[in-house]
């Protein structure tokens, strides 16, 4: 399996652990089916946890983005 295969699996895995807001602009991770259509809410007003994930989020999707641009 490739590094970058691994790396989008730990991404997805990871957004799932740190659960969306239901919206169906969710930042974090975009639900399939029933959603609501009033703005996602994750990064308002988040607690230090939830916090940390999506720094987590972001920072492996900027090294997914780097793995790609330099194949």
């Amino acid at each position: 399996m490739s590094d970058r295969k691994q790396l989008a699996e730990k991404y997805l895995d990871l957004a799932r652990s740190v659960g969306g807001c239901g919206d169906g602009g969710c930042v974090v991770i975009q639900r399939t089916g029933m959603h609501t259509n009033g703005g996602c809410r994750c990064t308002l007003n988040a607690d230090p946890m939830r916090q940390r994930g999506i720094r987590s989020l972001l920072m492996m999707a900027q090294q997914l983005a780097k793995e790609i641009i330099h194949e």
